[in-house]
């Protein structure tokens, strides 16, 4: 266990190639596991110069119950991944590639916890992707919180038969008070850059820590295309699970305390399917009636590209809903524009 004066780094050397750190650890294993470590960075610059990614770790079980490239566990703090890209397909509706929870110990919560500038995707020579990108499960007395997201491209996550694909999830177990707080989700690109393996539905953040959590933001993050910022051809999917009272693709999905949801773009999107099929940019769904929620700046569609967001189906096209559980709500300059319903 490290301490703020005695830190360790790991790092590829200055002048080195591509490191990859790859090997199946066994049935629902992590690759590499910081249970309970302390003040740990994974650097994957070499000489941690620079912002060229040379290090992939890679979880490469392609058996049944295949876990996580990286897990946080046990009451980790104070520790960084960062320009490192990770990979698994982990196919499972309840853990991740890189994967944030005490369970099964409940021991502890994992806290200061911060994932930049990384790549986080499927195993690059597998047809199988994964189901979630990041997936952190607290529990009320053990919670993960001061956890930041920053940054990272985060891709090729699609469902499973019955399991919703994420780009983020936060939720738990226990009473629903507070899995978590603190939470920051900012700057990453989510998008689909691979075949799509089931057609259950997205929630690509999907931020259910508990009405207890606070202190929240969800900020300047790109959802849609095929490439970083929303680049690229156009998200298209052929999901069609859920329907009316569930969306079928869901951008950013909020059940938490107070959180701030502010200039994120959701854009080039195309859902194809024509049953059931329903999209929402912005679902705060569930808050507290003591919590503070501003939703500002989003841009949700285009202001200058028609059809940017299209939906083939019979059910909801929405571009911000807020349910009437929550407490004060703030809704303020977004722009909705160019959203195109087919079949409605």
């Amino acid at each position: 266990s490290g301490s703020a004066s005695a830190t360790a780094i790991f790092r590829p050397i200055a002048g080195a190639g591509t490191l990859i750190t790859a090997g199946d650890p066994g049935s629902g294993l992590a690759l590499i596991n910081f249970n309970g470590a302390d003040y740990v960075t994974f650097d994957g610059r070499p000489g941690g110069a620079g912002s060229a990614i040379s290090w992939i770790i890679r979880n490469s079980r392609t058996a049944s119950s295949v876990g996580p490239a990286i897990q946080f566990s046990n009451g980790a703090t104070n520790d960084a991944l960062q320009y490192v890209r990770t990979e698994s397909q982990n196919s499972s509706g309840t853990s991740g590639t890189v994967y944030i929870s005490s369970y099964p110990l409940w021991a502890a919560g994992n806290n200061n916890i911060l994932i930049q500038n990384c790549d986080i995707t499927k195993y690059s020579s597998a047809t199988t992707t994964h189901v979630n990108a990041i997936y952190a499960y607290g529990q009320t007395a053990n919670p993960n919180s001061y956890i930041s997201i920053l940054n990272n491209n985060i891709h090729s996550f699609t469902p499973a038969i019955t399991s919703e694909a994420t780009g983020v999830t936060v939720t738990g177990t226990g009473l629903n008070t507070n899995y978590g707080d603190h939470w920051t989700i900012s700057g990453n690109s989510f998008y689909l850059d691979c075949a799509e393996q089931q057609l259950y539905r997205y929630t690509v953040i999907n931020f259910i820590p508990g009405l207890g959590s606070g202190a929240n933001t969800i900020s300047n993050n790109f959802i849609g295309g095929t490439a970083p910022l929303c680049g690229g051809s156009t998200w298209a999917s052929s999901v069609s699970g859920a329907g009316n009272t569930i969306q079928t693709f869901e951008g950013i999905y909020v059940t938490a305390g107070s959180t701030a949801i502010t200039g994120n773009t959701i854009q080039s999107i195309s859902l194809t399917g024509t049953s059931g099929t329903s999209f929402g940019a912005i679902h705060l769904a569930n808050g507290s009636s003591s919590g503070t929620y501003t939703i500002t700046d989003n841009l949700i569609g285009s202001s200058g590209t028609c059809n940017s967001v299209q939906n083939a189906g019979q059910w909801k096209t929405v571009g911000i809903w807020c349910d009437n559980t929550c407490g004060a709500i703030s809704v303020s300059n977004n722009t909705i524009a160019n959203m195109t319903v087919t079949n409605a």
